[in-house]
């Protein structure tokens, strides 16, 4: 993606002992240019499902693996508890 592991880039907040956010914060977005996605946010938060997402994504394309693209699609609040 940049060359690094998305875990690198990610800021955290802990919010309790056993609760914490990973998010890009504004200047990772700037670095990121992320503005040129049309993403003009101060930040954005990362979910659990995205690092699964995008863990099971890194390892088709380090393992090879060849073919068609991929469509994410979902509306803002699925899977919220």
């Amino acid at each position: 993606m940049w060359k690094k592991p998305l875990e690198d880039m990610l800021d955290e907040l802990r919010v309790s002992p056993e609760k914490k956010f990973k998010y890009f914060s504004k200047p990772r977005l700037e670095y990121l240019k992320f503005n040129l996605m049309d993403y003009f946010e101060d930040v954005l938060l990362i979910r659990d499902e995205y690092l699964a997402a995008y863990n099971t994504l890194e390892k088709w394309f380090s393992s090879g693996v060849t073919g068609g693209g991929v469509v994410v699609t979902g509306q803002p609040g699925i899977g919220a508890p």
